[in-house]
């Protein structure tokens, strides 16, 4: 081997080294320090745009699982309220079979009807006032299109259900006068008070029907959020135990290049003993 005195190709080629030795290391130790592979595009392009759909589908997940978590308690709050309502309507069928007998007479009615119409004022206090963050659930007021029916985001693409309640106002839900006056009056009144009672019997087995379908889609929505979480970490993750021994491996091969830079400037030194 010659030696020459402009150009050291040997330092050079080992300063080339050393200097990807201490990329490698500072890569290495963003990777220890924020427990991330991939910290920016150059780490890994493709593995980065990955990460960032798996990042967008978990937030979408998570914003499905707080709306169906919404729309549970919107069925779970008109079911409560439903079930008070119901049991109003069933005194006032009680009542109105009281009124409807021969015993009765126009006073007594007019008492029973006193009742009664407290009863029913109970009843539309309850579809008036009842709602969920302010939202009221059984006039037929809710929902995006103030109809009754409130839309639920069930997935991570925005898909959605329907919860239908629709208006269950006394004046939609009860058909015809609620009146004792008379003896035909009260029997009119009977079988108002059994359709009505049907009615919301159908409306309350809706609702339960669909908080059990809500609750599936939120263990689907969370099932699928784990799995997106899982394929990200093993996509993003860095592997510390394999990052920790490339680390002291990147910084042995530091130290022996800067032991290998000083030795390459002996080559000058000795060009330099032949010129004496």
């Amino acid at each position: 081997m010659g030696f020459t005195l402009n150009t050291n190709i040997n330092f050079m080629n080992i300063h080339n080294q050393s200097l990807q030795n201490g990329n490698t290391i500072n890569d290495s130790l963003s990777a220890l320090s924020s427990g991330l592979r991939i910290n920016k595009s150059a780490d890994d392009p493709s593995g980065m745009a990955l990460a960032s759909r798996f990042s967008a589908q978990s937030q979408g997940l998570e914003q499905a699982v707080k709306s169906l978590n919404n729309g549970v308690a919107i069925t779970q709050i008109a079911d409560g309220a439903l079930g008070e309502y119901e049991d109003i309507l069933r005194n006032v069928r009680v009542l109105s079979v009281s009124a409807s007998s021969d015993t009765q007479d126009s006073d007594s009615r007019s008492y029973i009807q006193k009742e009664i119409t407290s009863l029913m004022k109970e009843a539309e206090d309850i579809a008036d006032l009842t709602s969920f963050n302010g939202i009221h659930l059984l006039n037929g007021s809710g929902g995006a299109n103030s109809d009754g029916t409130f839309k639920i985001i069930r997935n991570e693409n925005a898909n959605t259900k329907d919860i239908v309640i629709g208006d269950l106002q006394t004046a939609s839900i009860v058909t015809g006068a609620v009146d004792v006056s008379t003896q035909s009056d009260a029997e009119i009144t009977i079988k108002s008070m059994d359709d009505a009672l049907e009615n919301i019997s159908k409306i309350r087995q809706y609702l339960g029907n669909t908080q059990n379908s809500l609750e599936s889609d939120i263990y689907k929505a969370v099932e699928t959020r784990i799995n997106v979480a899982s394929a990200k970490s093993q996509l993003n993750d860095v592997d510390f135990a394999s990052e920790s021994a490339n680390f002291s491996k990147q910084n042995i091969l530091s130290q022996s290049s800067n032991y290998a830079l000083s030795q390459a400037n002996l080559s000058q030194k000795y060009v330099m003993k032949l010129l004496q």
